[in-house]
């Protein structure tokens, strides 16, 4: 994934200049098609770039409403029925395509992606926490190295 990143990095920096870059922003990738395959390609990649992200919604979707539905039957997470007929895994499906289309009609995609990065360091450190406090005996943890990563964090 990593190296199909990079090359895609190459290939939208080989053919845009950075002020070209800034100015395109969300669809940059889609606009350095544009020098070899003209008009039809920008549309073609903008339309590529939509059924990627449409499929990659749903199954993330799916993925985190079955995951909540697993820590929601351990008993990690609160749950409430609020009256809707179906399975937990089902309700789960409803509450994080709320909270998902909210979340996109109140923010951009930097402030989307900004705030995905900081829950990640949120939980990310809250697991670090947690092995320190709980689990360093079991998991052989060095805490030296737990609390490099929190502080790196």
């Amino acid at each position: 994934c990593g190296v199909v990143y990079f090359i895609t990095a190459l290939a939208v920096g080989a053919n845009l200049e950075i002020p070209q870059n800034v100015e395109a922003r969300d669809y940059a990738l889609a606009e350095a098609a544009r020098p070899l395959y003209g008009h039809y390609g920008l549309w073609f990649t903008v339309g590529i770039a939509i059924v990627a992200t449409i499929t990659g919604v749903i199954f993330s979707i799916f993925a985190v409403s079955r995951m909540t539905a697993m820590l929601t039957n351990m008993k990690l997470i609160p749950h409430s029925h609020f009256g809707i007929p179906g399975t937990i895994q089902q309700h789960m499906l409803v509450y994080i395509t709320v909270i998902s289309i909210t979340l996109t009609i109140l923010f951009d995609l930097s402030g989307i992606a900004a705030m995905g990065a900081i829950f990640y360091l949120i939980m990310d450190i809250i697991i670090h926490v947690g092995v320190l406090r709980h689990m360093k005996e079991k998991v052989k943890a060095n805490p030296i190295i737990v609390i490099t990563a929190i502080v790196l964090d």
